[in-house]
């Protein structure tokens, strides 16, 4: 491995400045071994602050304990500062039925992310890692920006050696007589990267010996398409649907991506463009995540339960989530002094049933406004334009029959007060301030 050659490549991607604080992940592996020594070379001239972090993922007893003993004494005789952190991997991923891999990366990246201040985290990928993840995406399925394997740089995570290939590494090492240690795990087949890595790729470099180079190639050429396809979604500032209807499918897949506040796959993009084709409609996109068509623009929303709220009526005054609810129960005498914009809103006692309550919305729930026929809620809703986010916050009065009154709507027409009304109810609603709620 030629120093000169990494040095190029962080120069390339810009990867650090004078006076830097890097954190380098260390594993006691050839390649995160080969970036420490690397960073501890190059630090005088750089200015560099460096220092090593070492997670312990406590999956393989003692050689997990033999791996963070050899990375103490590896920093203690080159005075670099370390730091061990223990992750409870099978006990994290027992409580979110991840896979194993995927836990430990998650856990392992927060870990180095925690408390990391303004230091970039240099981790050791190679060339192999490279060419091993693209083939894993493959097999996956995957579109132009997993054809592009891993980033050289992402956020403040550095990759110096992905130019580099793992025989380069272990080279270096050995020229310098420095040691490494080797994780058993990485010998077996029990991971899918494993099997591309032992059972693939050496059929690849017998087709071609100089895969890892071609790989890179393929990278540097499908990375300047993914970085102009990216820069010209940004250029696409509207949500316009007449705008959106315009755009070639792989720039509206960017655009959507750049939109969206969850990460989108496949079937969602697809999803999401078959909307947009029609013009009009809405989708669920990811349990509470909600996509739709709304006065000729397309809107990304969130339609949560957390709104339904469901009380007896057994005072005169209720608090929810969102609103003050406020019951009066009138004589005539009052009801005389009622403001007439309320008539439509005033409920006749002797027309509903003695259980009474305040509630949302509920599946089915129907309503007869005077002088319209019976509607659902939901058509009702649809046909006054309330947004789907909004409509389990809507007050409704009701009895064991059903729906008596709904905010905003009005009472039943079934159940208002007339001239022979003897006792009246009338419900007043306020919607608390964003800073009450």
């Amino acid at each position: 491995m030629r120093l000169d050659k990494v040095t190029e490549w962080i120069q390339k991607h810009a990867m650090l400045e004078q006076g830097d604080r890097v954190i380098v992940a260390l594993s006691g592996g050839a390649d995160s071994v080969a970036l420490l020594v690397f960073f501890d070379t190059i630090r005088q001239a750089y200015g560099l602050t460096v220092t090593a972090v070492h997670c312990n993922h406590q999956l393989r007893g003692a050689e997990s304990l033999r791996d963070e003993d050899f990375c103490k004494e590896f920093c203690a005789h080159r005075n670099i500062p370390l730091e061990i952190i223990r992750l409870d991997v099978t006990g994290e991923a027992a409580k979110t039925g991840e896979g194993t891999e995927e836990c430990a990366r998650r856990l392992r990246y927060d870990a180095l992310n925690k408390n990391r201040g303004n230091a970039k985290i240099a981790t050791g990928h190679t060339l192999n890692d490279n060419g091993e993840t693209i083939l894993f995406h493959i097999t996956r399925g995957t579109g132009l920006k997993g054809l592009c394997g891993i980033p050289p740089v992402r956020d403040h995570i550095i990759r110096p050696f992905l130019s580099t290939t793992r025989a380069e590494i272990e080279a270096f090492l050995a020229d310098r007589n420095i040691t490494y240690i080797t994780d058993s795990t990485n010998l077996s087949d029990d991971y899918t990267r494993n099997k591309i890595r032992h059972r693939v790729i050496p059929v690849l470099r017998e087709i071609n010996p100089a895969f890892e180079k071609s790989i890179m190639g393929l990278v540097d050429s499908l990375t300047e398409d993914e970085q102009y396809i990216r820069q010209q979604a940004e250029l696409v500032d509207t949500t316009e649907i007449s705008v959106l209807q315009t755009l070639p499918p792989g720039l509206l897949k960017r655009v959507l991506m750049g939109l969206s506040p969850i990460k989108l796959d496949r079937i969602m993009l697809d999803a999401l463009l078959y909307l947009i084709k029609k013009g009009s409609g809405q989708l669920e996109l990811l349990n509470e995540d909600y996509a739709r068509i709304r006065k000729g623009k397309l809107e990304f929303y969130k339609n949560t339960k957390s709104d339904d709220f469901f009380y007896s009526l057994e005072a005169e005054l209720i608090i929810t989530n969102h609103h003050i609810i406020k019951t009066e129960f009138l004589d005539r005498d009052k009801y005389k002094n009622v403001n007439k914009n309320l008539l439509f809103h005033i409920i006749d006692c002797d027309k509903i049933g003695q259980n009474l309550y305040i509630r949302s919305k509920i599946q089915g729930d129907t309503i007869k406004l005077p002088g319209r026929g019976t509607k659902t809620l939901k058509k009702l809703f649809n046909e006054a334009g309330i947004p789907p986010e909004e409509r389990n916050k809507i007050v409704l009065l009701a009895d064991d029959s059903g729906v008596l009154w709904a905010e905003g709507f009005g009472a039943d027409a079934r159940r208002l007060a007339d001239e022979n009304t003897k006792k009246f109810l009338l419900v007043k609603v306020e919607r608390k301030t964003v800073d009450e709620q």
